[in-house]
Protein backbone atom coordinates (compact mmCIF):
# COMPACT_ATOMS: atom_id res chain seq x y z
CA UNK A 1 0.00 0.00 0.00
CA UNK A 2 2.77 2.06 0.78
CA UNK A 3 4.47 1.05 -2.27
CA UNK A 4 1.50 1.75 -4.67
CA UNK A 5 0.72 5.05 -2.95
CA UNK A 6 4.16 6.19 -3.36
CA UNK A 7 5.09 6.98 0.26
CA UNK A 8 8.63 6.40 1.48
CA UNK A 9 9.44 6.01 -2.14
CA UNK A 10 11.61 8.55 -3.47
CA UNK A 11 11.14 7.56 -6.80
CA UNK A 12 8.34 7.67 -6.84
CA UNK A 13 8.24 11.06 -4.97
CA UNK A 14 10.56 12.47 -7.76
CA UNK A 15 7.86 10.84 -10.31
CA UNK A 16 5.11 13.37 -9.01
CA UNK A 17 3.27 10.18 -7.09
CA UNK A 18 4.18 11.09 -3.26
CA UNK A 19 1.80 12.71 -0.83
CA UNK A 20 -2.16 12.25 -1.03
CA UNK A 21 -2.14 12.39 -4.62
CA UNK A 22 -0.52 9.86 -5.56
CA UNK A 23 -2.95 7.15 -5.22
CA UNK A 24 -5.02 9.48 -7.91
CA UNK A 25 -1.92 9.13 -10.36
CA UNK A 26 -1.86 5.75 -9.84
CA UNK A 27 -5.18 5.01 -10.39
CA UNK A 28 -5.74 7.74 -13.64
CA UNK A 29 -2.29 5.61 -14.77
CA UNK A 30 -3.55 2.30 -14.56
CA UNK A 31 -4.47 0.17 -17.95
CA UNK A 32 -7.91 0.32 -19.09
CA UNK A 33 -8.56 -3.61 -18.54
CA UNK A 34 -8.24 -3.10 -14.82
CA UNK A 35 -11.13 -0.29 -14.92
CA UNK A 36 -13.36 -2.28 -13.04
CA UNK A 37 -14.36 -1.84 -8.85
CA UNK A 38 -11.57 -3.66 -7.02
CA UNK A 39 -11.31 -3.07 -2.91
CA UNK A 40 -8.06 -3.60 -0.88
CA UNK A 41 -8.40 -6.22 2.04
CA UNK A 42 -9.91 -9.28 1.88
CA UNK A 43 -10.32 -10.14 -1.82
CA UNK A 44 -11.61 -7.89 -4.97
CA UNK A 45 -15.22 -7.89 -5.10
CA UNK A 46 -16.57 -9.43 -8.78
CA UNK A 47 -18.19 -6.87 -11.05
CA UNK A 48 -21.59 -8.07 -12.36
CA UNK A 49 -21.00 -8.61 -16.12
CA UNK A 50 -22.23 -5.71 -18.38
CA UNK A 51 -22.71 -8.22 -21.31
CA UNK A 52 -25.71 -9.46 -23.14
CA UNK A 53 -27.52 -11.97 -20.39
CA UNK A 54 -28.68 -15.05 -22.36
CA UNK A 55 -31.84 -15.35 -24.27
CA UNK A 56 -34.80 -17.85 -23.06
CA UNK A 57 -34.99 -20.12 -25.98
CA UNK A 58 -37.92 -22.38 -27.18
CA UNK A 59 -37.47 -25.38 -29.35
CA UNK A 60 -40.08 -25.76 -32.02
CA UNK A 61 -40.45 -29.08 -31.11
CA UNK A 62 -41.86 -27.71 -27.22
CA UNK A 63 -44.06 -25.43 -29.11
CA UNK A 64 -45.21 -27.90 -31.42
CA UNK A 65 -46.64 -29.91 -28.47
CA UNK A 66 -47.80 -27.30 -26.57
CA UNK A 67 -50.00 -26.76 -30.24
CA UNK A 68 -50.92 -30.22 -30.33
CA UNK A 69 -52.15 -30.48 -26.97
CA UNK A 70 -54.26 -27.22 -27.21
CA UNK A 71 -55.82 -28.38 -29.97
CA UNK A 72 -56.61 -31.95 -28.56
CA UNK A 73 -57.98 -29.91 -25.85
CA UNK A 74 -60.53 -27.52 -28.08
CA UNK A 75 -61.38 -30.94 -29.94
CA UNK A 76 -62.70 -32.55 -27.16
CA UNK A 77 -64.93 -29.57 -25.78
CA UNK A 78 -66.09 -29.56 -29.34
CA UNK A 79 -67.17 -33.39 -29.46
CA UNK A 80 -68.42 -32.80 -25.85
CA UNK A 81 -70.95 -29.76 -26.84
CA UNK A 82 -72.18 -31.99 -30.37
CA UNK A 83 -72.83 -34.62 -27.86
CA UNK A 84 -74.56 -32.51 -26.11
CA UNK A 85 -76.26 -30.70 -28.65
CA UNK A 86 -77.58 -34.36 -29.93
CA UNK A 87 -78.72 -35.40 -26.82
CA UNK A 88 -80.96 -32.42 -26.20
CA UNK A 89 -82.23 -32.84 -29.93
CA UNK A 90 -83.32 -36.47 -29.30
CA UNK A 91 -84.87 -35.17 -25.54
CA UNK A 92 -86.96 -32.75 -27.06
CA UNK A 93 -88.01 -34.78 -29.72
CA UNK A 94 -88.61 -37.65 -27.78
CA UNK A 95 -91.04 -35.21 -25.32
CA UNK A 96 -92.84 -33.96 -28.52
CA UNK A 97 -93.34 -37.14 -30.03
CA UNK A 98 -94.67 -38.52 -26.38
CA UNK A 99 -97.34 -35.23 -26.65
CA UNK A 100 -98.46 -35.59 -29.82
CA UNK A 101 -99.11 -39.49 -28.70
CA UNK A 102 -101.17 -38.00 -25.11
CA UNK A 103 -103.19 -35.94 -27.42
CA UNK A 104 -103.70 -38.17 -29.89
CA UNK A 105 -104.70 -40.70 -27.08
CA UNK A 106 -106.92 -38.61 -25.29
CA UNK A 107 -109.17 -37.21 -28.03
CA UNK A 108 -111.99 -38.76 -29.16
CA UNK A 109 -112.76 -41.00 -32.35
CA UNK A 110 -114.74 -39.53 -34.88
CA UNK A 111 -117.14 -40.80 -37.38
CA UNK A 112 -117.92 -38.45 -39.82
CA UNK A 113 -116.20 -35.11 -41.54
CA UNK A 114 -117.67 -31.58 -42.55
CA UNK A 115 -116.14 -30.96 -46.33
CA UNK A 116 -118.64 -27.82 -47.24
CA UNK A 117 -120.22 -25.20 -45.32
CA UNK A 118 -122.10 -22.65 -46.78
CA UNK A 119 -121.58 -18.92 -46.07
CA UNK A 120 -124.38 -17.47 -43.96
CA UNK A 121 -126.26 -20.79 -43.68
CA UNK A 122 -127.23 -22.13 -39.80
CA UNK A 123 -123.58 -24.15 -39.57
CA UNK A 124 -121.64 -21.53 -40.85
CA UNK A 125 -122.96 -19.03 -38.12
CA UNK A 126 -122.96 -21.84 -35.49
CA UNK A 127 -118.76 -21.65 -36.62
CA UNK A 128 -118.58 -25.09 -38.52
CA UNK A 129 -116.15 -25.57 -40.52
CA UNK A 130 -114.35 -27.55 -43.38
CA UNK A 131 -112.45 -30.52 -42.24
CA UNK A 132 -114.04 -30.62 -38.75
CA UNK A 133 -114.13 -33.92 -37.38
CA UNK A 134 -117.43 -34.44 -35.98
CA UNK A 135 -117.11 -36.87 -32.27
CA UNK A 136 -120.65 -36.31 -31.07
CA UNK A 137 -123.83 -34.50 -33.14
CA UNK A 138 -126.44 -34.05 -30.73
CA UNK A 139 -127.12 -38.00 -29.39
CA UNK A 140 -124.96 -39.80 -32.41
CA UNK A 141 -121.45 -40.55 -31.60
CA UNK A 142 -118.91 -43.10 -32.57
CA UNK A 143 -120.47 -46.15 -31.16
CA UNK A 144 -123.96 -45.57 -32.32
CA UNK A 145 -123.48 -44.34 -35.66
CA UNK A 146 -124.27 -46.13 -37.96
CA UNK A 147 -125.34 -43.73 -41.21
CA UNK A 148 -125.54 -40.08 -42.07
CA UNK A 149 -129.42 -40.93 -41.77
CA UNK A 150 -128.69 -40.87 -38.27
CA UNK A 151 -127.39 -37.15 -38.29
CA UNK A 152 -130.90 -36.65 -40.46
CA UNK A 153 -132.76 -37.64 -37.94
CA UNK A 154 -131.65 -35.44 -35.08
CA UNK A 155 -131.43 -32.65 -37.43
CA UNK A 156 -135.34 -33.42 -38.18
CA UNK A 157 -136.20 -33.83 -34.72
CA UNK A 158 -134.21 -31.02 -33.30
CA UNK A 159 -135.36 -28.12 -35.86
CA UNK A 160 -135.18 -24.61 -33.92
CA UNK A 161 -133.52 -26.10 -31.12
CA UNK A 162 -129.68 -26.04 -30.43
CA UNK A 163 -127.81 -29.26 -30.79
CA UNK A 164 -124.11 -29.91 -29.19
CA UNK A 165 -121.63 -30.49 -31.79
CA UNK A 166 -118.44 -31.37 -30.92
CA UNK A 167 -115.48 -31.88 -33.43
CA UNK A 168 -111.64 -32.18 -33.89
CA UNK A 169 -110.07 -29.28 -35.51
CA UNK A 170 -106.25 -28.71 -36.00
CA UNK A 171 -105.37 -31.38 -33.33
CA UNK A 172 -107.81 -29.96 -30.42
CA UNK A 173 -111.39 -30.82 -29.60
CA UNK A 174 -114.18 -27.60 -29.94
CA UNK A 175 -117.61 -27.24 -29.02
CA UNK A 176 -119.90 -25.99 -31.07
CA UNK A 177 -124.00 -24.69 -30.81
CA UNK A 178 -125.74 -25.29 -34.47
CA UNK A 179 -129.74 -24.94 -34.53
CA UNK A 180 -131.23 -26.69 -37.37
CA UNK A 181 -133.54 -24.18 -39.34
CA UNK A 182 -135.14 -23.00 -42.58
CA UNK A 183 -132.68 -20.51 -43.90
CA UNK A 184 -132.44 -19.21 -47.73
CA UNK A 185 -130.76 -22.47 -49.07
CA UNK A 186 -131.54 -26.12 -49.05
CA UNK A 187 -131.94 -28.09 -45.42
CA UNK A 188 -131.73 -27.18 -42.26
CA UNK A 189 -128.04 -27.02 -41.77
CA UNK A 190 -126.39 -25.82 -44.84
CA UNK A 191 -123.64 -27.94 -44.94
CA UNK A 192 -122.29 -31.31 -46.24
CA UNK A 193 -121.03 -34.05 -44.14
CA UNK A 194 -119.71 -36.97 -45.07
CA UNK A 195 -118.57 -40.27 -43.00
CA UNK A 196 -115.10 -41.40 -42.13
CA UNK A 197 -113.54 -44.74 -43.36
CA UNK A 198 -112.02 -46.16 -40.33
Amino acid sequence: WRSACGEGDEGSAQRGWGGPGGCKEVLRRRPSSCARPWFWGEGVEKEPSDGPRPALTVSPAGLQNDHKALMKQVEEALHQLHAREKEKQAKDQAEALAEAQSQSQSLPQAFARVNAVTPESPASVSGLQVDDEIVEFGSVNVHNFQNLQNIATVVQHSEGRPLSVTVIRNGKKVHLGLTPKRWAGKGLLGCNIIPLQR
